[in-house]
């Protein structure tokens, strides 16, 4: 996405930086009254707090690579250095008045803004363009998983091995799903056409997979299960951040009028059916594509050039 990972690193480094010339005011701020020093002290405290939560919550999405990395060192190390120098040559001796306080203030709320915009898609996909999300691998293993059937108390069923990988070669989920056939549910996140438009995407989570039959009495006869996914990876999100990151986003679905300008749209989506057993009952062995179209809308096909391999690389 962009310079997505350098505005990470920046944000990152410039709340630690500023809490740094907090405490840096502390010795070379000519004011000394203990209410002064007491409001230094604890603004240098809160950005500190602040920038380690950022660190928390951003860690999933942020990549240190060298650009990444550079813009870090530059914000961090020049912000303080620019107050010390300020100090040295006598450049910050006029108080500030209320205007130049005011605009501190402006600021600060927009780079807490900003800070929680660049996180609230953790643990989100970015869809652009049909991508492909997960490889679906349906191993063709076998195991007796003993479940408890709706109408004969404890059966032994055939459970399925299924792994899903993300494009990157890493594993999303290893799972044992017992039924005919299973389904990928997510969420979906339509943000507005007007940001659409500038290149940020829709959002999609991956929540759960869930298992199906092929007959009533079978649908009826054994229990549905839904397994959530673990959360790893750039699938992850912080336990603390979690539950604040549901409100903002449903609390914006429910402040936008529906079709304004601003307004996002959060839909439950599922992806089509991915069969376990062929028509003979036998266990299917078959890799499938979970594609996620611009519009977060999940689509499936097969993966012909993987289909008779045994098991994905590893």
């Amino acid at each position: 996405m962009g310079v997505y990972h350098e505005l990470l690193a920046f944000i990152l480094a410039l709340l630690f930086a500023f809490s740094v010339r907090s405490f840096i005011l502390l010795f070379v701020q000519s004011n000394r009254r203990a209410s002064a020093i007491l409001f230094r002290f604890l603004a240098g405290a809160a950005l500190l707090i602040l920038g380690w939560l950022y660190f928390l919550f951003a860690s999933p999405l942020l990549i240190w690579d060298r650009p990444a990395r550079a813009v870090a060192i530059i914000t961090f190390v020049g912000v303080p250095l620019w107050t010390v120098i300020r100090h040295a040559r006598g450049w910050a001796k006029k108080p500030a008045g209320v205007l130049a306080k005011l605009v501190n203030i402006a600021l600060f709320v927009v780079l807490i803004f900003a800070a929680t915009l660049t996180i609230i898609r953790t643990g989100y996909i970015a869809v652009t363009g049909d991508r492909v999300t997960l490889l679906v691998d349906v191993t063709g293993e076998t195991r007796n998983q003993t479940i408890q059937g709706t109408t004969a108390g404890e059966e032994s069923v055939a459970a399925h091995r299924i792994i899903f990988w993300l494009p990157t070669g890493e594993k999303a989920a290893d799972m044992w799903v017992s039924g005919d056939e299973m389904a990928v549910h997510g969420k979906a996140i339509r943000l507005p056409r007007v940001l659409n438009a500038i290149g940020i995407p829709n959002l999609y989570a991956l929540q759960y997979a869930h298992n199906g039959y092929l007959s009533p009495e079978r649908q009826n006869a054994y229990p549905q299960e839904a397994i959530p996914f673990p959360g790893t990876g750039e699938l992850a999100v912080h336990r603390w951040w979690r539950p604040v990151q549901e409100r903002l986003l449903n609390l914006w679905a429910n402040l936008a009028a529906p079709g304004s300008w601003w307004a996002i749209q959060i839909a439950d989506d599922e992806s089509p059916y991915y069969p376990l057993i062929d028509p003979d009952g036998n266990a299917v062995h078959k890799n499938f594509l979970l594609i996620l179209q611009p519009t977060a809308v999940a689509i499936s096909r097969g993966s012909s050039p993987l289909e008779d391999k045994r098991s994905v690389p590893k």
